[in-house]
């Protein structure tokens, strides 16, 4: 009959779970993502220098038009820019896949090794167990020449258990370091993709606006970045605005707060340290925020302002009256009945109860 395994593999089999779910292969899926983004870069980047040609060749000059060319310019040399730098990101994640491959096989080979020690602890110990029970059956008759056994079965069979918990605390110990090694290695991908991709549109300033000549200047309804140039839809609500607005983020969730009280959204200040770490991990608390380098920038939906909503998401969770998605009330509004329509509550947002688990926050 086997022996169970101890009271404290259970934690070694959970821990072995949470890194058997690091799914490395998902990395390099965005991996290719970045790298397809790097690609369509290059057309983007052309294109917009291309459709303005045949203004540049006389149809519109003056002030404005320099600066508005000046303006595509700077775009198209921030996309060049990003490009390389989504190419960068690529890289680290692909290197980012090798290590999480390498840590949960790692762990994987752990665990079995422990499994084995412990089963192996057990079968040594059952035989001499019996032995010893054997030796002190024949004491017990009086067998002539019976020896009693060093130490008694239940001895035997306790310092096993205690052997074999041991062994479960170790690699229960190197399974932790493990998990912080891949915390580790995820929090500095990270830190590369803030930095390679961070605030490369959003530094392009906004064209010059004077008198023009031959011609009124061209519409563009995206308004910078974010709306994609003069080919955006009118659908977008474009780049964000050169300033920041005036108050804090605290300021900002109370007020937002107030205004979903008024027609009776369940919310209250207890939110406020939820919304906040939300904001926190998603914006680092810019109203101006705009992500263009994920999926949803790659699908034309880039993620704007303070929860970083995309488009469609914050016209469909707005509130009358709060139509701005770089206002940062009214985009947490939009972010905050998001979280409320598809988790049921604040506190269930996933990256929240992944930081309450001790993992890493994930978006919403």
């Amino acid at each position: 009959m086997t022996a169970p395994m101890p009271p404290e593999w259970g934690a070694v089999e959970e821990k072995a779970a949470r890194l058997e779910a690091l799914e490395p292969e998902r990395v390099e899926e965005t991996a290719r993502s970045f790298r397809q983004a790097a690609e369509r870069l290059d057309g983007h980047a052309s294109g917009l220098r291309a459709a303005i040609t045949g203004l540049r060749e006389g149809a519109w000059s003056g002030q404005t038009a320099e600066g508005f060319y000046g303006y595509v310019d700077e775009l198209a040399g921030a996309g060049g820019r990003l490009r390389g730098s989504l190419g960068s990101v690529a890289d680290d994640l692909s290197a980012l896949r090798e290590r999480l491959g390498g840590i949960r096989t790692s762990a994987g080979e752990r665990v079995e090794a422990a499994r084995r020690e412990i089963r192996q602890i057990d079968s040594e110990a059952a035989a001499a167990a019996a032995k010893a029970e054997t030796r002190q059956d024949a004491v017990n008759r009086q067998v002539v020449g019976a020896v009693p056994p060093e130490k008694p079965s239940t001895t035997i069979l306790a310092e096993a258990a205690e052997r074999a918990a041991t062994a479960a605390r170790a690699a229960g110990e190197d399974l932790d370091r493990l998990a912080t090694e891949a915390d580790t290695a995820i929090g500095r991908t990270r830190e590369v993709m803030s930095r390679h991709t961070g605030g490369t549109f959003s530094a392009v300033g906004k064209p010059v606006v004077g008198t023009s000549r031959k011609g009124a200047a061209p519409s563009t309804s995206g308004g910078g970045a974010g709306g994609g140039g003069a080919s955006a839809p009118a659908t977008t609500s474009g780049g964000p605005p050169a300033a920041m607005p005036p108050g804090d983020v605290h300021q900002w969730i109370l007020e937002a707060i107030k205004e979903l009280q008024a027609v009776g959204i369940p919310v209250s200040e207890a939110d406020i340290a939820s919304i906040w770490a939300i904001i926190q991990h998603e914006s680092s608390g810019n109203p101006n925020a705009i992500n263009l380098w994920d999926s949803n920038a790659a699908a034309g939906h880039p993620s704007k302002g303070l929860m970083q909503c995309i488009d469609p998401t914050f016209e469909a969770h707005k509130l009358p009256g709060h139509d701005d998605i770089y206002n940062p009330v009214d985009n947490i509004i939009a972010g905050v009945r998001y979280a409320l329509d598809r988790y049921g509550s604040i506190g269930e947002v996933p990256g929240l109860q992944a930081m309450a688990a001790g993992g890493a926050y994930r978006g919403y």
